[in-house]
């Protein structure tokens, strides 16, 4: 009995890394609205590039405490991002596509799929699988892109998935460790419309 105790432990505080999918994620929650501090720090501009299955490309440019997000006409912006092959990320990931249409004029959901490479077909079966249809990411430089919003975030290096930033007008707002039930980010983007 002491022997599975110290298993679910291991496994609850853990979570789903970056390492390991398959164990379920620790909701870690930054309450804060002010900017993280590693975010001031940086004054180097990088970009990225975005691409849907269906060839649609974007560019996000990240700048000190900003994140342009390019042909995305909402305000609010949910990047999301997540792996395939983590359950917490894939159980998560249809109500990120119910709030995308609820929120349609005001929300933008970006998934950014992280991890093994994927052709567009396999992702394609994927999203029909949960059936998703919000934008997601399956360009290749998917994982940098990650990382940099990570080290923007001031996280560590092997952290939790899925991961959920949101923005507004391109400031950060928030950003969230771990599932996350549907109704907080529906409150949190109740709150800052």
């Amino acid at each position: 009995m002491r022997l599975i105790l110290i298993i679910f432990t291991i496994f609850f505080i853990f979570g789903c890394s970056k390492k390991d999918k398959t164990n379920e994620s620790e909701k870690l929650i930054k309450t804060k609205k002010e900017t993280p501090p590693s975010i001031q720090n940086p004054s180097y501009p990088k970009f990225f590039y975005i691409q849907d299955i269906d060839k649609r490309k974007s560019k996000i440019d990240i700048y000190k405490d900003r994140v342009f997000f390019h042909k995305i006409g909402q305000k609010i912006v949910i990047l999301n991002i997540f792996s395939t092959e983590c359950a917490p990320c894939r159980g998560m990931l249809p109500y990120l596509n119910d709030l995308q249409l609820k929120n349609r004029k005001d929300v933008f959901i970006l998934g950014i799929r992280v991890g093994k490479e994927m052709s567009d077909l396999e992702l394609r079966a994927f999203m029909k699988k949960y059936h998703l249809s919000f934008f997601i990411s399956n360009y290749y430089t998917n994982n940098e892109l990650a990382k940099e919003i990570a080290l923007r975030l001031n996280l560590p290096r092997d952290y939790k998935i899925p991961l959920t930033v949101i923005y507004k007008d391109g400031k950060y707002i928030i950003h969230i460790s771990g599932a996350t039930p549907p109704e907080m980010i529906q409150n949190i983007i109740d709150q800052i419309k």
